[in-house]
This record gives structure tokens, sequence and C-alpha cells, in this order.
């Protein structure tokens, strides 16, 4: 009797002390990034690799079209699409809309080609500039082999949003909390990129190369879906005291992917 009772309790010993092995896998971390990271188009006809359309440059590249249907301008491309996309951009701050919806991925798939690579274990949560309020969706095609079906959103009140060419974008400031599992947080690539997620900058300590979804609307209706890359960092500790100011956005370290 007193045997069974001693590999019972060896057993739950060994059960608790997996759990927690499993669970000192989990590590959690909040990113920052600001109105200007978002709102920034970068021009270099030399950015895409035709072979597989993967980026060589992080932040910035920007493809821009009508809410719903095929992006017809994009800032990595020539010709008829860079026309394009100066010429939508154009009507949209003429129009005065607003960039008043954007979501983050970390489905990897598409966005990989645009330097994402980082893998939620969970979302966490997130906080925005005044007037905006965030919320969880969920994926409709979740990528085979991840932790989450959900995805983060920002959502500007009615009528409210930024502003496509203000002058004070680094002092809107949004950040986000995720959870990753150490043992399985980068998707690494399975797609074969050549640049993209296989060369961008990817540390979790620092920063993400991160694909975003965003909408201007005019009189509250969506008008333009415009996407891109950029950096979510991690500031320094001596400057966790500016993000009150809205200066995160000064911070542009970068690190190479360990």
């Amino acid at each position: 009797m007193r045997r069974g009772r001693f590999l019972a309790a060896t057993a739950m010993a060994v059960v608790m002390l997996a759990a927690a092995t499993a669970q000192a896998d989990i590590v959690q971390r909040t990113y920052f990034f600001t109105g200007a990271d978002l709102i920034n188009n970068v021009f270099d006809s030399t950015a895409r690799y035709s072979t597989d359309g993967s980026l060589k440059v992080f932040e910035g590249m920007r493809q821009i079209g009508p809410a719903e249907g095929t992006a017809v301008g994009a800032t990595f491309l020539t010709d008829g699409y860079l026309t394009a996309f100066n010429n939508t951009w154009a009507e949209a701050v003429t129009s005065g809309r607003l960039l008043a919806r954007v979501s983050l991925s970390g489905n990897n798939g598409f966005s990989g080609q645009w330097g994402e690579d980082y893998k939620p274990f969970e979302w966490v949560g997130g906080t925005g500039p005044a007037g905006w309020t965030f919320s969880l969706a969920t994926l409709s095609s979740p990528k085979a082999g991840g932790h989450t079906d959900q995805y983060p959103v920002w959502e500007a009140a009615a009528g409210d949003g930024l502003t496509l060419d203000a002058t004070d974008l680094a002092d809107e400031v949004f950040s986000v909390t995720i959870k990753f599992d150490t043992d399985d947080m980068w998707w690494g690539n399975p797609d074969n990129y050549l640049y993209g997620c296989n060369t961008a900058p990817n540390d979790i300590d620092l920063l993400l190369t991160a694909y975003f979804n965003s909408y201007f609307y005019e009189n509250g209706e969506p008008v333009n879906r415009y996407v891109g890359n950029m950096a979510m960092e991690i500031p320094e500790p001596a400057t966790m005291g500016l993000l009150g100011l809205g200066l995160v956005g000064l911070l542009r370290r970068r690190r190479t992917q360990k």
C-alpha cells in the first residue's frame, strides 16, 4: 500500500515537473510602433527579388489598392505600378482619408516575403493612441503549425484615425504584447525565400520585422487597403520614459536575426 502511494506521488511529481518545465519555455514581450512606422513610403525599385517576390528592405515597403481587390501600386516596383501608387496615394491625401484600422499577422505565408518570421504563442493585448481600441480577430485560414488562430486589430473611433500627411505621426504610439514558446517561436522560412524572412532582422529581445494590413477611410467607409513592413521594437530601458511622449519611433537600431 505504501509502495503504491509512493509510486503515485512520484508520478504526480514528474507530471508537475514536466508542466513547470513546459511553462518555463513561455516568455512574454511588449513591442512598440508608431504612426510614423505605419505611414512610411520608402521607394526602392531594387528591393524586390523577382524570382520569388521576397523583399530585401524591411521597413517602408508598401502596396496600395482598393479596399477590396488587388493592389494597384507598390513602392518597390517601377513603371505603371509606381505611377499608380503615387496617384492613389495623392488622391487619398487630397481626399482627407484617415488610416483608421490596422492589424498584424504572425501567420507567416505571404508575410514571410516581407521579412516577418515570428510565431506568436498568444496575443496577450495591445494599446493605441487616444480614441483607438484593441481587439483580437480570428484567422479564416490559419497556417498549419501555428499556435493561435487569432490576430490583433486596432481600430480608431468613428471619424478618427491617422492623417496621412500629419507631422506628428511619431507621437501616435501603439503597443502589442505577445507570448512566445521559446522552443518554437520562428516559422523558419518554410517557403524558402531568398530574402524576406530569410534575411530580415528578427530578435524577440530587440525587434521584430512585422507585416501589417491597414485601411484608409473616407466618410466612415474603407476606400483603400495599404499594407507593408515595419520594425516593432523593445526600447532600451533608458528610453522607456519617452514612450509617453510618443518618441519611441526615433529609436532605429537594427539587429540581424539570431
